[in-house]
């Protein structure tokens, strides 16, 4: 190889190489938020509606003794994820009390298929995880139905927490492997929603 060649090598390859790196982290890469302040404003700003309906604003919840908050957007090329996820601990007595509105709420009480009955969209309507359990919120929405967006709430007795979620994918088209087999709502909440539940 001559000098010249080697020289323009030299050159090239760390250009290629960081433009790669760019692709990647702009077309493949998750992004998460964890700080609380982030909350309210992406709860404001985001691009859907029914964000604050299914997420509540900090100012309304009573005295907690424990607070966890994670954002996080995934983007593999042109499609993208994102989740909400505020859980909320508080002492027994408050923890009854939120309860117990939350019970007063309106659930989806049916499992959710496609248009013409094939796919199961949503495969559960309640369900648990350890000692949370879960149960969707109702989705109206013509621009995006399920399972493009869902919000769920999530009790723990033994935990004295609330869970709150939010997610946005338009390119969800079902929860499960995309025939008439159901999937999981378990196992899609522990890879949506990244929380030791």
């Amino acid at each position: 190889m001559s000098r010249t060649n080697k020289r323009i090598l030299f050159i090239t390859l760390p250009i290629i190489v960081l433009l790669a790196a760019l692709v990647w982290y702009f077309c493949f890469c998750t992004t998460s938020v964890n700080k609380l302040s982030d909350y309210q404003k992406r709860r404001a700003n985001a691009y859907y509606p029914q964000v604050s309906a299914i997420l509540p604003a900090l100012t309304d919840l009573p005295t907690y003794t424990h607070i966890d908050y994670q954002y996080r957007k995934t983007r593999a090329l042109m499609f993208r994820t994102e989740t909400m996820r505020l859980v909320v601990t508080y002492d027994h007595a408050t923890y009854e009390s939120e309860k117990n509105k939350l019970n007063k709420k309106q659930y989806l009480d049916h499992v959710v298929y496609d248009d013409i009955g094939n796919f199961c969209i949503i495969p559960e309507y309640e369900f648990s995880i350890n000692s949370y359990h879960f149960r969707i919120l109702p989705n109206d929405d013509e621009d995006y139905p399920y399972p493009h967006t869902i919000g769920l709430i999530a009790t723990s007795d033994e935990k004295n927490s609330i869970a709150y979620l939010y997610l946005f994918d338009g390119d969800l088209d079902c929860i499960g492997d995309g025939t008439n087999a159901p999937g999981s709502m378990a196992t899609f909440i522990k890879t949506y929603f990244k929380y030791d539940w």
